[in-house]
């Protein structure tokens, strides 16, 4: 089994990389609830990530919830799905 095939865990850990579609999902999901005050993303185009499921919109919501001046800033390296021609 290697390393990109084990399981996340529900714990943060530093200096660890996450490969794969599923994994970068969860490890979303961690770094979303994880954070406290500013959250920046990058991504190239939402399409990986389940950023339409339910679960990141809540957890997404809880976390501009926690306090009047959470900072969410989200960076596309790719924006043509979402401009108007």
């Amino acid at each position: 089994m290697s390393e990109a095939d084990l399981p996340m865990t529900n714990t943060l850990q530093a200096n660890t990389v996450q490969t794969g579609e599923r994994n970068y999902a969860a490890a979303l999901d961690l770094v979303i609830a994880a954070a406290q005050h500013e959250l920046q993303i990058f991504d190239q185009d939402f399409s990986c990530g389940d950023y339409i499921s339910v679960k990141r919109y809540e957890l997404l919501r809880d976390f501009l919830s926690k306090n009047a001046h959470s900072k969410l800033t989200i960076y596309l390296q790719y924006e043509e799905p979402f401009t108007n021609n």
